[in-house]
């Protein structure tokens, strides 16, 4: 075995594992029992315990430069999600420990390994969103390209996420937090279970992040009210609750915006957000045309989202060949086109009925959920677009599913008939009209039936007696399929008559 404090290189031998142990910095070769240096520095020994039932020493090597904690399996670790596919998450790793990182490591979180229980029924984008913070602990080293990081305890999961307002949301159950600015409740796998106090690595990296940021869209400051900036303890993160599932928590901000001296509302309109989402769509023109081919599909899939469908009936002939030809925009990777396109919503947007305005919300939503799974690219435009087109989506579907709910006056309920994917709505008329067919189409097959059973079966001659069997086989097959056929069009009209009754009395 090699002397103490001896410098040493990755690869290089320090001693058999019959006479030392590999610890920080060392690793052991299983085919030759051999114990080698994984880094350049310098080599130290320390004696086993008196208590140990293994007295070998344990050998390690200190690197001659300073480096940042390495996740280990086992090691718990706060990461922030990147990219959220249909069976895993992928997520940079920010701490290890109490410890932030210095270089940059990946990690992924499987769909199996979300939670313990009902693994099959794990939705990866009910459970993680782009650029949330989660805590998990590292089951293995994974592949070359990632950690493989796991969130199947209570205590594991989401502990900070952004609402589409753009507050931190609150966890209220183990699948669910909610947003304390707006009370909008979003699908989460949430942490739950732990201390009274946050943990140490925990509180030291969401110091760094401004969590509550003074509005600066207000006229005048609200009186009295005072916003606090990095805040080291956050007891709406940390603080053990009890699961809410039976009842959501109704939460309340310890300082309220709509008490502010502006005369103006705080509730935008939706001109200013499709203005914003216009002002996101300002990028490089070879922009799109440089996403890798994984995000590439993913714009391929928002265009789709956005102009499938009837587009021109729901949201109208200008607005659906705006919604068209920024499809077209972005399947051509065309970024210029496609922010000079989006530029023209917010002037359109004034003019639209309700049912306008709600299925253009639909179609941004759907079609930002796909900029959302892009994750973190660049420097964050596809997530600042997703945000937008999101925000501005469930407003315009909000406010035209509110009026329309208060406008309209109430339907009335109709009778329909499915078959398959086709729907019908039955009408007295067309019952009576159903009734007559089947009428007429019992009777001609009775008259069928009454004109083959009058043929005498002395008349039917063949060449042999096979033939003979066969015939009489068939006339009476004939004879079963039209007396049947007249009995169920007799019983279907009459069912259709009674049908036709039914609903006259109820129109009248």
């Amino acid at each position: 075995m090699k002397k103490e404090n001896e410098l040493v290189t990755p690869g290089e031998a320090i001693g058999r594992t019959t006479e030392c142990k590999a610890g920080r910095g060392a690793y052991t070769s299983p085919e030759n029992s051999t114990v080698y240096a994984s880094l350049t520095g310098f080599l130290s020994v320390t004696p086993a315990t008196i208590d140990s039932t293994d007295q070998r020493p344990i050998v390690e090597v200190t690197g001659h430069k300073a480096h940042g904690p390495v996740p280990e399996p086992g090691s718990l670790v706060i990461a922030r999600v990147t990219k959220v596919m249909a069976k895993l998450a992928s997520v940079d790793i920010m701490c290890v420990g109490p410890k932030s990182v210095k270089e940059k490591f990946t990690g992924t979180i499987r769909q199996q390994d979300v939670r313990a229980t009902e693994i099959d029924k794990v939705d990866m984008h009910a459970s993680f969103r782009p650029g949330d913070i989660v805590r998990a602990v590292v089951l293995s080293l994974g592949d070359a390209r990632a950690y493989y990081l796991s969130t199947a305890k209570n205590e594991l999961g989401v502990v900070s996420a952004e609402s589409a307002a753009g507050e931190i949301m609150v966890a209220i159950s183990w699948t669910e937090m909610q947003c304390p600015l707006t009370g909008q409740i979003e699908q989460r796998k949430a942490s739950y279970g732990l201390d009274n106090r946050p943990p140490a690595m925990t509180a030291a990296f969401l110091s760094h992040l401004p969590l509550l940021q003074p509005p600066s869209n207000l006229s005048s400051p609200p009186p009295n009210r005072h916003f606090f900036r990095n805040s080291h303890c956050i007891p709406s993160l940390f603080l053990p609750r009890p699961p809410c599932f039976g009842t959501k928590l109704r939460i309340r901000k310890p300082f309220a915006l709509t008490e502010s001296d502006s005369p103006k509302s705080l509730d935008p309109d939706p001109k200013t957000l499709l203005q914003e989402l216009a002002d996101s769509f300002v990028l490089p023109a070879d922009y799109f045309s440089k996403l890798p081919r994984d995000l590439r599909l993913d714009l391929n899939d928002a265009a789709f989202d956005l102009s499938n469908g009837p587009v021109k009936d729901e949201c109208g002939q200008e607005l659906g060949e705006v919604l068209l030809n920024i499809s077209r925009a972005w399947e051509q990777a065309d970024a210029s086109t496609s922010a000079s396109l989006v530029r023209k919503l917010p002037v359109i947007v004034e003019t639209l009925s309700d049912n306008y305005k709600s299925a253009m919300g639909k179609r941004l939503i759907s079609a930002g959920r796909r900029f959302q799974s892009m994750g973190s690219y660049g420097g964050g435009e596809p997530a600042k677009i997703a945000k937008v087109m999101i925000r501005a989506g469930k407003f315009l579907s909000a406010t035209a599913v509110a009026k329309s709910t208060t406008d309209e006056e109430p339907k009335v309920e109709a009778r329909m008939f499915k078959f398959g994917e086709l729907q019908v709505e039955f009408t007295p008329d067309k019952a009576y009209i159903g009734a007559g067919i089947g009428a007429v189409f019992g009777i001609f097959s009775l008259a069928l039936g009454q004109g083959l059973q009058s043929i005498p079966e002395s008349s039917l001659q063949y060449a042999n007696d096979n033939a003979l069997l066969l015939a009489k086989s068939l006339r009476g097959t004939l004879l079963v399929l039209f007396y049947s056929s007249t009995f169920l069009s007799g019983f279907a009209s009459i069912g259709l008559v009674l049908l036709g009754f039914q609903l006259s009395s109820k129109d009248k």
